[in-house]
Order: structure tokens, then C-alpha cells, then sequence
């Protein structure tokens, strides 16, 4: 062979380093050892074989082999190994990186729940036959009665254990027994619980972090476990069998009038009592209501009447109703109403025309609030009960007063 058609130094070195690389680069993806071990033999003869052949050709060449060949195979077979390793990694995973929240189970809310119950018992004896309150999620504690002394004993958890229990004046004795959760899964319940906020427009997301309550309601001594919904003035309860309540769709304004007849129904109220106020809000944030309500901030329908046992019923998307018992004999009062006036039909039929008269956009039609009885405005006590209706958001909301039967009356103003 003559000198001119012997390789270059160059030509010697640019071979042995894409060798070099590309063996590397096998030895750093492939899964199986063996051709691992066979990448890295190969990688590492090139690099030195290529620097060897062209030294004895060349010494300078050869000085500069050796320092720029195994950097440049480094510099180059590394990253690429690294990003077809992420490629595979990728590839086997689905290509998502979204993590989920934990499900019910991964949270072992049962076992949390029995852990309690423990720790009720080691605090007071028989503790769990007379709790107060327990809560679980980013602050869980445990307060039972101690009957022998009425005294409120309670304790919370740091870490991996509880601490060590306090002890103050029951200021409250509503207390629940073990025994009354017999039927309680929590960890069914969350899961009934998520499904359930989904339907009112909540995320929907049950975490460890999740404050999650059980106790009496003051207002009518009903045991609910009560989980932190995405707006912090309501919550998605179940009672102490794990059913979710039948308000779910009390807070949109298409379902509106058909859950308050289910509503009213459920309470033991009849269907020609009268009403002399209606109120409704839905749950979407940026909805707004005429006037002051007990549901302007959560949602929902609040109905007042004027006679018969029941003088009020307060019904939040996901919460149990709160119905007041009346105190005494109840008053006629005017303007008055039977529900049957105000038909889902004419809120629709009030809600459209309002719409249409201010050019609404119609990603506004569930941005509703309105109440029906006495209208601000009215002279005379001879006025009818009316609706006054708003659609759209606080800032930017349009308002009329129409008849129960959903004819326009007026603008809002007055």
C-alpha cells in the first residue's frame, strides 16, 4: 500500500471517535447487561485504538488524540444517551406527567377513622361513646366529653402520632357514639364525595390534605361528616350512613325549581303552603343575587314560609337542608305564593328575555341569582309577588323584575 492511500491522522480519529460514540451511546440505553458491557468494551478499545494508530504516524497528532478524542466521545455520548434513556422513559409511561391525587383507598381513611375511635378510648374510658368532633386532613384531632366531670378532652396529631391530650370546660355536649358509624366508610364516602362536587362544578379532588369533619349541627343536632368542597363557604356532606344529600343540583339555575320541590317535600312541607320569599343563587363564583340572602355567599335556595311547622328551609349544594322549625303560630303575611307559581319554566322563560333585552353572551345563561316575593319598588300592599332576576357577573350583571310566570315587569332599578 503506498502513503497516499493510507487514512489520514484526521480521518483515523474522526472513525474512532464516532465508534467510540456510538458505542457508548448503546452502552448507556440498552437494557440487556451483557451488550452493555460488550458497548463499553468496544467504546473504550476505539478511543484508544484510534489514538494509538496515530501516533505512530504522527506524535503531535497523537498528543492530540489523546486529549480531544475522549473528550469529545464524553461530550457527545453522554447527552445523547441520556435523552433517548428520557425518550424510552417517556415512551413507557404514556408520555404524561400529570400525578394524581391519591384515591380513596391510597388515603386509608377507614384506618384513620379507627385509629380515633383508639385514641377516644385511651383519652377517656369509653371515650368513643361520647365524641364531639373529629376531623381528619391537614389538621387531625380527636375531642371527646368526659361524662364523669364535663370536661371537653381533646388532642391532635403531629407527624406520625398524637400528641399529648389538653383538657378544658365543654362549653358544648352534643356528642356521637362509635356505634352511630357502624355503617360509616370513609373511604367510600370520598369517593361518593368527589363524584358529588364534580356534579356542582368542584374539582372534584379528595387529598390527605383535605379537611374533613364529623360532628352534630348545632341547628338540628343532625351527625354529618363534612369534607372541604373548592369554595371555603360550603361543604359536600354525607350523613352517618355515607349518603350524599339530594341538593346537588339545588345551586344551578336550570334544576332550580325542581329541587325545590323535592326540597320541600323531604322537609314534610306541603305543596300549596305558602311562601312569602324565594331565593336562589347559583353556585358558579361570579353570580350575584338583588339583595342579601342567607345563600349569597354559598348558593343555593332559601324559601321562607308563613304558616305551618316549618318557617324556613336553607338548602346548600351539597350540604343537608336546614330546616327551622317555627316557634309559635305563624302570621299571614303579603305578597304570598304556593310554589307552583314560580314553575322551572317561568325562571327560564324570565331569565331568556332578560338576556335578549341586554345582549347577554350566552356563557352567562348559569350566572343567576333572583328572588321572588315583595319587590323593592312596589307601592301599595296590594302588590303582587314578583321576580327580581340578574344574570352575570357582580361587576358586570344586568337585573328585571319580572311576573312569577316569567312576563317582564321592569328593569331592576328602583
Amino acid at each position: 500500500m503506498t502513503d497516499t492511500s493510507k487514512p489520514t491522522p484526521a480521518t483515523v480519529l474522526v472513525c474512532a471517535t464516532t465508534l467510540g460514540v456510538a458505542a457508548f451511546v448503546v452502552a448507556g440505553t440498552v437494557g440487556d447487561t451483557t451488550i452493555r458491557i460488550l458497548g463499553a468494551i468496544v467504546g473504550l478499545a476505539a478511543t484508544v485504538g484510534g489514538v494509538v494508530v496515530v501516533s505512530k504516524s504522527s506524535r503531535t497528532a497523537g498528543l492530540i488524540g489523546a486529549a480531544v478524542v475522549p473528550l469529545v466521545v464524553l461530550v457527545l455520548g453522554v447527552p445523547i444517551a441520556g435523552v433517548i434513556g428520557t425518550d424510552d422513559e417517556s415512551t413507557e409511561s404514556g408520555g404524561s406527567e400529570t400525578t394524581e391525587a391519591p384515591v380513596a383507598d391510597e388515603l386509608d381513611l377507614d384506618a384513620r377513622l379507627a385509629d380515633a375511635f383508639a385514641q377516644a378510648d385511651a383519652m377517656v374510658p369509653n371515650g368513643s361513646a361520647s365524641i364531639l368532633e373529629l376531623r381528619f386532613g391537614w389538621s387531625p384531632s380527636v375531642a371527646v366529653l368526659d361524662s364523669r366531670n364535663g370536661n371537653k378532652v381533646s388532642v391532635s396529631q403531629s407527624g406520625d402520632g398524637w400528641g399529648t391530650p389538653s383538657t378544658s370546660r365543654a362549653t358544648e355536649r352534643d356528642t356521637f357514639s362509635r356505634a352511630e358509624l357502624t355503617n360509616l366508610s370513609l373511604s367510600d364516602a370520598a369517593v361518593k364525595v368527589a363524584r358529588g362536587a364534580r356534579e356542582i362544578g368542584d374539582s372534584g379532588t379528595v387529598t390527605d390534605r383535605t379537611a374533613i369533619e364529623i360532628k352534630r349541627r348545632s341547628d338540628d343536632g343532625l351527625l354529618l361528616v363534612s369534607f372541604d368542597s373548592d369554595d371555603i363557604m360550603r361543604k359536600i356532606q354525607v350523613d352517618a350512613d355515607g349518603n350524599l344529600p339530594d341538593t346537588l343540583d339545588a345551586g344551578a339555575v336550570d334544576t332550580v325549581m325542581v329541587a325545590a320541590v323535592r326540597i320541600m317535600k323531604a322537609a314534610g312541607v306541603g305543596p300549596r303552603t305558602h311562601l312569602t320569599g324565594f331565593d336562589f343563587k347559583s353556585t358558579i363564583d361570579e353570580a350575584t343575587i338583588p339583595a342579601a340572602s342567607s345563600v349569597q355567599s354559598s348558593g343555593g335556595i332559601e324559601m321562607e314560609f308563613d304558616d305551618g311547622p316549618v318557617e324556613s328551609i336553607i338548602a346548600v349544594p351539597g350540604e343537608f337542608p336546614k330546616v327551622a322549625q317555627r316557634d309559635g303560630r305563624g302570621y299571614p303575611r303579603t305578597p304570598r305564593f304556593v310554589l307552583s307559581e314560580l314553575s322551572q319554566a317561568s325562571v327560564l322563560r324570565a331569565r331568556d328575555d332578560l338576556m335578549r333585552r341586554n345582549d347577554s353572551p350566552t356563557y352567562d345563561s348559569g350566572v343567576v341569582g333572583f328572588q321572588a316575593g315583595d319587590m323593592p319598588g312596589d307601592s301599595g300592599g296590594d302588590a303582587p309577588a314578583r321576580i327580581r332576576i340578574s344574570v352575570g357577573p357582580v361587576n358586570g350583571n344586568v337585573e328585571g323584575v319580572y311576573s312569577l310566570n316569567g312576563r317582564f315587569v321592569r328593569d331592576g332599578s328602583w
